[in-house]
């Protein structure tokens, strides 16, 4: 696996250099493209009788592949391979920029599994099973805030470079329109089809707790939903040391609060705690736009 991360660094910029260019249709594809390569090259590997040791080649195999794939269209379609002006001091802003804001994305991952990790800790593995089963789906749902934060970024990186941040307010509010309102019919319908998935693939055990996790941590979503895909907002404002202690901020009181409400509440307590850290980022995230000139 390990050849793989220097080859998925570098896929992440280059995939991103085609999102700050708004090039959303091929960035799709790309991004797309590992989910296809990976099990391709593991059913390949499995198919000329590789070790079983050998079988994680698939993930170096697959940054590979698309690394050269990306390098290919982007320096013949995209942008000319050369020198730019003034490098040394671009590197210095990059590194700088890089070195503030490089924590909050490991604390963004590690945020996203605190709490089954803390389950793991304190109940039986049964019942951490009904809650990875939500969660697992909560996370995929939390996936279309996402989703839209990618196609504003690179609008709301212009609009700071312009020095125009009502063009931001403006943009805020054509979420709040339109964004919203299909969230919450999205989220409503999968926590009322929640019952029947959970029986088709794990049975009735822990039905009632697992969907009561889930509806937890859907309704979050959608109750933030006016302003998650804006969370990159200080990311572009050029902010990354401010976004990492809210990440930080985030992660503590997730950690904190889910050590205190497991014990009494169990996974419900877990989801709960969850939904006031995501509810805490957000809130820390808008006030610090608000000082800085911009209002969600």
């Amino acid at each position: 696996v390990m050849p793989g991360l220097i080859f998925y660094a570098a896929n992440k910029v280059l995939i991103n250099t085609l999102n700050g260019l708004r090039r959303m249709r091929v960035y799709a594809v790309f991004r797309a493209a590992r989910f296809v390569f990976i099990p391709a090259f593991l059913i390949a590997l499995i198919a000329f009788d590789a070790p079983s040791n050998t079988l994680a080649a698939s993930l170096t195999l697959a940054e590979l592949a698309l690394f050269l794939w990306l390098v290919i269209y982007l320096y013949t379609r995209v942008v000319p391979i050369r020198m730019p002006a003034h490098f040394a001091e671009y590197t210095r802003a990059h590194l700088s920029y890089g070195v503030r804001g490089m924590l909050s994305g490991s604390l963004i991952e590690l945020n996203t599994r605190t709490d089954v990790l803390i389950l793991g800790l304190l109940l039986p593995d049964r019942v951490v099973g009904y809650y990875s089963f939500a969660a697992i789906l909560a996370e995929g749902f939390a996936q279309i805030p996402f989703a839209v934060r990618n196609n504003v970024d690179p609008l709301i990186g212009d609009y700071f470079a312009k020095a125009q941040p009502e063009r931001i307010t403006d943009l805020a509010r054509q979420i709040r329109r339109y964004f919203v309102p299909a969230l919450a019919l999205f989220g409503v319908g999968s926590i009322l089809a929640y019952p029947l998935f959970y029986a088709l693939a794990a049975g009735n055990d822990g039905l009632t707790e697992s969907w009561l996790a889930y509806a937890l941590l859907a309704l979050i979503q959608v109750a933030v939903a006016a302003y998650s895909p804006m969370r990159g907002l200080l990311l572009q404002a050029g902010m990354p040391g401010t976004y990492t202690l809210i990440m930080l901020a985030t992660f503590v009181s997730n950690a904190l609060l889910n050590f205190l409400l497991i014990p009494v509440y169990g996974i419900v307590g877990s989801a709960t705690a969850t939904s006031i850290s995501v509810v805490l980022e957000i809130a820390l995230i808008v006030f610090t736009s608000r000082r800085h000139g911009v209002r969600l």
